[in-house]
């Protein structure tokens, strides 16, 4: 297992899992809606990319006495690797943006520019990142890729921007919400208690818990996207069958569990999501 560690560290700690991440909830969406835009799933790879690369560059604040993160040691250790996949990312990301529908490009600011601010300093003294302000992280992340991964894809097929798609949003929001949570318990003895995450607020099991019905929410939503006839039976059943995976992942997430537990096995649930409905769809009876 040890000689599979570099690349694994190396698929995870360039950001291109978390890519994977990414593309794989906007294909589930296209999946949804009947209609599948390549363009569109490689700018959202290649602009993850650079983006994560981007927001590396920022710390958040730490606690003095803090071990620096597996993810910092291993970017440190390989900068030229770091470097090349920012300027892959933002390689790509010019490429296929400039091929993307101009329906999508409004949309696209919203995100980018979030995405943009999400880890800078407002003010040159004592300010505050986007990211550092207290209660905000967890609902700017899951808002954004909610955003991204479902009005973006319907949106750069000409789908309208209507109930059914407000509501798939708002299921990927508490979905992603719920796998967010797992990475504030990891960071927990890293974060500033002043970042207020839900560990630091309630504690790693309530935290947990927290998450867990986030999750469900989640799956009420799906539920009812069925009920309302935007989602097949096959869709549903691999919808809940990752969710349960997901469940028992954030169950076991706990502060002393290492790095690739989360960056790897969290992120993999919205692949596993994809995975999920494709295979109960195209071969559920």
């Amino acid at each position: 297992m040890k000689r599979f560690l570099p690349v694994l560290e190396l698929v995870v700690y360039t950001n291109i899992w978390v890519a994977i991440a990414v593309t794989a909830l906007c294909a589930l969406t296209f999946e949804f809606i009947g209609v599948l835009d390549a363009t569109l799933l490689w700018f959202v790879f290649f602009a993850t990319l650079l983006m994560y690369a981007y927001a590396r560059w920022f710390d958040s604040p730490a606690r003095e006495e803090a071990s620096v993160s597996q993810i910092t040691i291993w970017t440190e250790s390989n900068r030229v690797l770091y470097w090349a996949s920012a300027i892959v990312g933002l390689l790509g990301t010019i490429w296929f943006g400039l091929k993307l529908s101009s329906n999508t490009w409004p949309w696209l600011a919203v995100c980018g520019g979030i995405s943009a601010l999400y880890p800078l300093q407002f003010f040159k003294h004592g300010g505050e990142a986007l990211r550092n302000i207290a209660g905000l992280k967890l609902f700017i992340i899951s808002a954004v890729w909610a955003l991204v991964t479902t009005v973006l894809p319907a949106a750069q097929v000409d789908e309208p921007i209507d109930f059914d798609v407000a509501v798939l949003t708002l299921q990927r929001f508490f979905f992603i919400m719920a796998i967010t949570i797992p990475f504030d318990i990891r960071d927990l003895r890293i974060d500033s208690p002043s970042i207020n995450t839900l560990p630091h607020l309630f504690g790693v099991k309530r935290a947990r818990t927290i998450a867990l019905i986030s999750l469900l929410v989640a799956e009420g939503g799906a539920l009812g996207l069925y009920l309302g006839g935007l989602f097949s039976a096959g869709e549903l059943i691999g919808q809940i069958v990752a969710f349960e995976i997901t469940s028992l992942l954030i169950y076991r997430s706990t502060p002393k569990k290492p790095d690739l537990y989360f960056s790897f096995g969290i992120e993999a649930t919205s692949i596993i999501l994809f995975l999920g409905v494709w295979v109960f769809n195209y071969f559920w009876p």
